[in-house]
Formats: C-alpha cells, sequence, structure tokens
C-alpha cells in the first residue's frame, strides 16, 4: 500500500510514517515541505505519486492563539484540508484525518464517542468540524480521528 502522510514531521506524523513503515506500506511523508493551503502546489505534488491513502496529520495546534489569529488556523485547518480532499477526489483515494475533541463543547462529564453532537466552542474547534464536513460530503471513502492531547 502506499501512503502520503501529510504533517510528517510532528509528533503524531512521525509516528504514522514508522507505523506505516513497519507495516510494508511504502510512505511518502511531507512537512513543511508542502505547503498544504496551497492548493496548485498540493496538486503538483501529490496527483503524480497516486497514493492509496492521504493521511493528514497537519495541523495548527495552537487553540490560543486561533481566538486571535482565526485566519492562521482555517487557512491550515480547513483550506490545507480542503486541498488534501481535492487531492484524493482527483486520486481517488480515501484520507484519513486527524481532527479533535475541540469540536466538542466539553460539558457531557465524560467521554465522548462517536456519535455524541459536536458543538465546538472556538475556533480551532470550529475549523476542525468545518474540514470534518467538508471530507464526509465529498468523498466517499474518509477516516476521522478525533484526538485529545
Amino acid at each position: 500500500m502506499h501512503v502520503v502522510v501529510c504533517g510528517a514531521s510532528g509528533q503524531l506524523g512521525a509516528e504514522l510514517v514508522e507505523l506505516f513503515s513497519e507495516r510494508g506500506c511504502r510512505v511518502d511523508g511531507f512537512d513543511l515541505d508542502l505547503d498544504i493551503t496551497n492548493h496548485d502546489l498540493v496538486m503538483e505534488k501529490l496527483i503524480p505519486l497516486t497514493p492509496e491513502l492521504i493521511v493528514n496529520a497537519a495541523a495548527d495546534i495552537d487553540a490560543d492563539n486561533a481566538e486571535s489569529n482565526p485566519e492562521k488556523s482555517y487557512s491550515v485547518n480547513f483550506t490545507g484540508t480542503q486541498n488534501l480532499v481535492l487531492a484524493c477526489l482527483k486520486i481517488g483515494c480515501p484520507m484519513g484525518f486527524v481532527s479533535s475533541d475541540y469540536v466538542f463543547d466539553g460539558t457531557k462529564g465524560e467521554a465522548y464517542n462517536e456519535f455524541d453532537g459536536a458543538n465546538p466552542l472556538g475556533v480551532y474547534g470550529r475549523a476542525k468540524l468545518a474540514s470534518e464536513n467538508y471530507m464526509m460530503s465529498v468523498l466517499g471513502s474518509c477516516y476521522i480521528f478525533r484526538t485529545q492531547w
């Protein structure tokens, strides 16, 4: 299997590259060498690779800063994801998306599950949820992982 991991130099991305590699997958890892907010660059670099799966582990994870700089958060966390989704659509492959528990409001009082309704309170969570919704509306096959720190 051929996998592309975006955000490959981050903590999670590096682990994913190692995990896929250990399982015999061919892995192309991108980090700052692929500006996912640049649609043309994403298409230029990813389309020729024809991966069987693209995993988006790239993110602007500073939720506090997102409140004072929402453009940056939306650019990376939504527009970047949108560009990767469009690449998946063109290639015909599924996408794995690392989302966040910030899509929830934290009022449940116990662990959330995949059936709980999302209600993000901040910019970061709203950008992640918008990415989830866009991906599900465009791709026939996708995987969403709502992680927490």
